[in-house]
């Protein structure tokens, strides 16, 4: 698919926006909990926010077994995601490509860039 995408309009770098499991149904969704007590009591919560607003609930099961929830998972989703990019292009390509990636984990800088996604400022 990127090869005919190449071919009809070149480019040097990708940039892979909404790139991790996302659900618009912020925790509420029918059939993802059946109780209020379905969910991981967190220490820290970054932004005094839900970390299941438009994701995955953190105890949504991935294949593999009973630790495979979100919660252990979430953040390869997007890794993965860069690394098949970036193998895919520099092989393609015979170069280092450069691939932007809204979401991330450690490790990731080794196929893709990092960006904040969508902040906010002002001048006061």
């Amino acid at each position: 698919m990127l090869d005919e995408f190449k071919d009809s309009a070149d480019f040097d770098g990708i940039w892979l926006d909404m790139n991790e499991a996302s659900s618009f149904c912020n925790g509420e969704c029918p059939g993802f909990y059946n109780t209020p007590e379905e969910t991981i009591p967190l220490k820290y919560v970054p932004g005094n926010h839900s970390l299941e607003d438009q994701l995955l609930p953190l105890l949504a099961k991935h294949y593999g077994g009973d630790q495979s929830i979100d919660f252990n998972y979430h953040s390869l989703y997007a890794y993965y995601q860069v690394k098949a990019t970036y193998e895919y292009l520099a092989q393609s390509t015979k170069e280092r490509p450069f691939i932007l990636s809204r979401s991330s984990r450690s490790g990731l800088g080794v196929y893709g860039n990092h960006w904040l996604g969508d902040n906010y400022s002002n001048w006061q």
